[in-house]
């Protein structure tokens, strides 16, 4: 037995639909202290680490600990349907479905049936080389110019700053901030370091980012870089997405 009720439902419905353009299927682990999702896509490019915590829901009721395996591409259109003023019930019982109540002047239920998910073996990388928390919106702008450039971007930084470059057939861009900018909250950069990322991934990542206006990121030299995005006492959701071969 297990039931949830949640009354800022913005917040799951952003971190579901980011998770759906990535990810088609995954297992949930529901505890005591939470709810917990890692997945990776199908060509293991990114992976994606959810924490919905005890105290992110209104009411949170467990008898005891399961896992349940969740077609994350239903579950984030039945999300579509939840309005924000919306209260939503999440709730298990003995029929193999997750119920999804959806409360406001009526009572709409939608009933999700469970699935197997098959088990992958999931990389932890937590070493970076720079360690970065700055502004979502610099990050945003800086992939938004790299769009219409190339359909990569090489994230750059040393011990006194940070890069985001592109280029493209016969045009460039460059963003730069030195470590002291007020959009950078936290700058920690051991050595002079570069890697390559694809800015169709960065994109579907960075919608994460209406959550909170800055975020944390670590990378190091052809290496993932992790994108941490948090709500105190409610949600993490993180991302580490491999490197691409530089071209240039």
């Amino acid at each position: 037995m297990f039931e949830a009720v949640i009354s800022d439902p913005e917040i799951l419905k952003t971190c579901i639909s980011v998770i759906s353009d990535i990810v088609n299927e995954g297992s949930f682990n529901i505890k005591k202290s939470g709810i917990y999702f890692t997945a990776a896509d199908i060509s293991m490019v990114v992976v994606v680490d959810l924490k919905l915590l005890e105290t992110y829901f209104d009411e949170y009721n467990i008898d005891e600990e399961t896992t349940i395996g969740i077609d994350i591409s239903s579950l984030s259109s039945i999300l579509k349907r939840v309005k924000n003023k919306d209260k939503i019930i999440l709730s298990l019982k003995n029929d193999n479905k997750l119920n999804i109540s959806v409360k406001n002047f009526s009572t709409r239920t939608f009933s999700l049936p469970l699935i197997t998910v098959e088990k992958k073996d999931i990389p932890d990388i937590s070493d970076f080389c720079a360690n970065i928390d700055i502004k979502t919106s610099v990050i945003d702008d800086g992939i938004s110019d790299a769009e219409i450039v190339a359909d990569s971007i090489t994230f750059k930084a040393d011990k006194n700053s940070f890069e985001m470059n592109s280029f493209g057939d016969v045009t460039s861009t460059k963003l730069k901030l030195d470590k002291n900018s007020e959009a950078i909250k936290k700058f920690s950069v051991n050595n002079e370091t570069k890697s390559n990322y694809s800015t169709e991934y960065l994109r579907k990542i960075m919608k994460t980012g209406k959550l909170c206006d800055t975020f944390s990121l670590g990378f190091g030299s052809e290496y993932p870089i992790k994108m941490i995005f948090k709500v105190i006492d409610k949600v993490q959701l993180s991302f580490l997405l491999a490197p691409r071969v530089s071209e240039r």
